[in-house]
């Protein structure tokens, strides 16, 4: 039988992306479960195959707009961010092709980004952009725990005046059907948060349960969606145990994340929902501080290719 084709973005070449790719790669257990291709720098591949003392032969395909890179590790340059950039571009393309099955995204910098000019916050709004999707909704998960995020990348300030009722249902009947076909999940429950401590406490705090969050949830359930809530988050988590609910959707990036991390304990993985492509990536970033110094745990990543690979087979298992 034909192995999967998993395509993996080498994103910052001054951070742990190449580490963590090419110990990844060095497993006997990784190697068995797919084919790859590598995406980024050819020059800054060679530095780090140095680095470690790797000599294994891989699947390359360049992305540097200028061959010539020097790494840097630790250090944000416009050569980085524009390379993991090129190489981001390259593999979605190899998916929307169909020349490759999933994607695997090492970390990114977003000032690397910014510095090449780079106007996307991060991975999940670029790859919305190159896919053509009209939504994504990011899903961080352990072993145990899948959170999805209402507002993504926002500063919490803006949170507030960013959430709706139209949008949280949306994002309910987005991960009601990403859990029912990326995740077999057959009826999935959902967890949904509240916005304020304690949910606003009948109003004490805010009104954006009652006037946002519980309508949505509401109209939810009349679309036959398995959700429950608004719940105060620290109390939900405090109680929390596994497989009470298939998912929980959180109202901001910190509120779903913090918890989700720490159960993880550096095995998260993150899952872009709702694109045409399967999309996944460790639940860490650059490292900048202990880049170059051989010393990054490729666990997360391992996970990544192994998500987006049951994913790929429970859509083909839907004729996705």
């Amino acid at each position: 039988m034909k192995k999967p084709h998993v395509v993996i973005s080498l994103g910052d070449f001054n951070g742990i992306g190449y580490e963590i790719a090419l110990k990844a790669m060095l497993q006997k257990s990784v190697q068995a479960l797919a084919e790859y291709t590598l995406v980024g720098s050819f020059e800054a591949l060679a530095a780090w195959k140095k680095i470690m003392g790797i000599t294994m032969p891989l699947n390359f395909i360049e992305a540097a707009p200028k061959r010539r890179v020097r790494i840097t590790p630790g250090k944000i340059t416009a050569p980085a961010g524009a390379a993991a950039a090129r190489s981001i571009e390259i593999a979605a393309q190899m998916c929307l092709r169909g020349e490759a099955d999933v994607l695997v995204t090492a970390p990114i910098a977003k000032e690397s980004f910014h510095k090449a000019g780079v106007e996307f916050p991060g991975h999940t709004e670029m790859l919305q952009s190159l896919t053509n999707a009209k939504r994504v909704t990011m899903i961080l998960l352990s072993e145990r725990m899948r959170v999805a995020l209402v507002t993504i990348h926002r500063a919490l300030r803006a949170v507030p005046g960013a959430l709706s009722k139209k949008d949280i249902l949306t994002k309910l009947g987005d991960l009601n059907e990403t859990l029912h076909i990326d995740f077999a999940s057959f009826k999935p429950r959902i967890a949904v948060l509240g916005l304020n401590p304690h949910a606003s406490e009948n109003g004490m705090f805010g009104d954006e349960e009652k006037t946002i969050i519980s309508p949505a949830i509401m109209a939810a359930r009349k679309k036959k969606i398995l959700a429950e809530g608004p719940f105060p988050a620290d109390g939900f988590f405090a109680r929390w145990t596994p497989l009470k609910y298939d998912a929980i959707l959180a109202m901001y990036h910190d509120q779903g994340l913090i918890p989700l991390k720490m159960d993880a304990r550096g095995g998260g993985v993150n899952f872009s929902a709702n694109l045409p492509i399967i999309r996944t990536s460790p639940d860490h970033g650059t490292a900048f501080d202990i880049a170059g110094k051989n010393r990054a745990n490729e666990s997360s990543f391992i996970e990544a290719i192994k998500v987006g690979l049951q994913i790929a087979r429970n859509r083909k298992a839907h004729g996705r």
